[in-house]
């Protein structure tokens, strides 16, 4: 019997164990805000159950950062509608060590999150999807590996820290500060 060998297409690495699980848990942040604005507010079941994918999000992450930052880093290229450029995104140690604080202090904005969207009513909704997307936001840019995605990330993350810090509109020194935030994110 002859073995096959499998050949590996260079210049397109594998998706690894590490990657899949980072990214994983950025879309699991992203879709946390989803779910909320899909159950019913006043029971604060919704609440709890966005602090929990959250949380569970944050796990995946920090599982993946952990195995990049133990020696089995991972990344992965697809083809990109921008011209020149392909969709090229790492996790390795260095990455892993940018990861770790976003995900971990991430997580727990989330549990405190829980107490402060009662407060807010309606507009803890707004504050869950904007604190979504800006952790998904700040994770693409850590495994950014061309400018073009690492902008991309950047504008995610700073447009959803703006409305974040918007959620209290009411107040002017809170929209003053959400103002302060765009302009020196830009």
């Amino acid at each position: 019997r002859r073995r096959r060998v499998r050949r590996h297409d260079h210049r397109r690495p594998p998706m690894t164990t590490c990657l899949t699980l980072v990214l994983a848990g950025a879309a699991i942040w992203a879709l946390s805000g989803l779910i909320h604005l899909a159950l019913p507010h006043r029971t604060g079941l919704a609440e709890r159950i966005a602090a929990a994918l959250s949380v569970c999000g944050s796990m995946f992450g920090c599982a993946g950062a952990l195995l990049a930052a133990f020696g089995h880093p991972g990344a992965a290229t697809a083809n990109w509608s921008v011209p020149g450029l392909s969709f090229a995104v790492a996790c390795d140690g260095l990455s892993a060590l940018f990861l770790l604080p976003v995900f971990v202090t991430s997580a727990f904005a989330a549990v405190y999150g829980i107490g402060y969207g009662t407060s807010l009513g309606a507009r803890a909704r707004m504050v869950r999807v904007f604190q979504g997307t800006l952790v998904a936001g700040m994770v693409l840019l850590v495994l950014a590996r061309n400018g073009a995605l690492f902008l991309v990330g950047w504008e995610v993350m700073a447009l959803s820290g703006f409305l974040l810090i918007g959620a209290e509109h009411h107040k002017p020194e809170t929209r003053s500060a959400a103002w302060v935030y765009l302009v020196t994110t830009h």
